[in-house]
């Protein structure tokens, strides 16, 4: 059968998991072409529970980045500060503020932008730049923007998968409720 649309076969799509998509989006954002960053970024995702960022997506980071960086505390490294300060957090190299090590890291600087919604913040896009690079505020301000764009699609999956697990529940409930209706009479 056919699509209304078109009559032509149509094929199931799902939609791409949240991971999916925010690898996507970090290819995307790794190469604009006027930005001076490095292939090799990463996306956290707040840990409501425990408060820490965990490392969710992540483009061109080594097994060691990987293993170093999958979770960091606030107040933690840079992107940790980007979490305190709820603030663009950048460094031109590693400084004293970088208190992530591991094993072959080589000279470079970040970006650390806190990913929020409505004032609440849902992570933090980490994003290499070259040793001694200068800050841009046209970076800053487009990199805002690009955070923003990234907290209204986790936003909106939260919020779809808050739905999903309600639409859920109200099925429990109401398969189960005819065995829990009892019809009396008077008698």
């Amino acid at each position: 059968t056919g699509c209304d649309a078109c009559s032509a076969p149509c094929a199931g799509l799902e939609p791409l998991r949240l991971d999916k998509q925010l690898k996507v989006a970090m290819h995307i954002i790794l190469t604009v072409p006027w930005l001076s960053i490095k292939y090799q970024g990463s996306i956290f995702l707040l840990e409501e529970k425990s408060g820490d960022l965990v490392l969710f997506s992540h483009v061109g980071l080594s097994d060691d980045q990987i293993a170093t960086c999958t979770r960091v505390k606030p107040g933690f490294c840079l992107c940790g500060q980007a979490v305190t300060q709820r603030q663009i957090v950048f460094a031109s190299q590693i400084d004293q503020r970088h208190d992530c090590i591991y094993p072959g890291m080589k000279p470079h600087g970040h970006y650390c932008v806190p990913i929020l919604s409505r004032n609440r913040l849902l992570g933090v896009l980490n994003l290499y730049v070259p040793h001694g690079y200068e800050k841009n505020p046209e970076e800053d301000a487009f990199l805002t923007t690009i955070a923003n764009t990234l907290a209204g699609l986790i936003d909106h999956r939260h919020t779809e998968a808050k739905l999903r697990n309600e639409q859920e529940f109200i099925a429990t409930v109401l398969r189960t409720a005819p065995s829990l209706v009892v019809v009396v009479d008077q008698e």
